[in-house]
């Protein structure tokens, strides 16, 4: 995803290697000012669907962004 499309509401789905088989759905909450020159990453804060507690905070993760947003 292109950081001009990261923003607040982004629909995303997310897998998580210690379950590759289960998609996990969730939206954008926050994304950072900044990008990281050596990574070229950006920071973002998702909340993902997570009612039996299966994925810890902090977990490495895959998701690519939908493009839709909620409003």
């Amino acid at each position: 995803v292109y950081a001009g499309v990261l923003k607040k509401d982004l629909n995303l789905t997310a897998t998580f290697s210690a379950y590759k088989n289960k998609i996990y759905k969730g939206k954008i909450e926050s994304v950072a000012s900044r990008v990281d020159a050596q990574t070229r990453s950006i920071l973002a804060r998702a909340k993902i669907d997570n009612e039996n507690s299966e994925i810890i905070p902090g977990s490495l993760h895959e998701c690519p962004a939908s493009g839709t947003t909620t409003s």
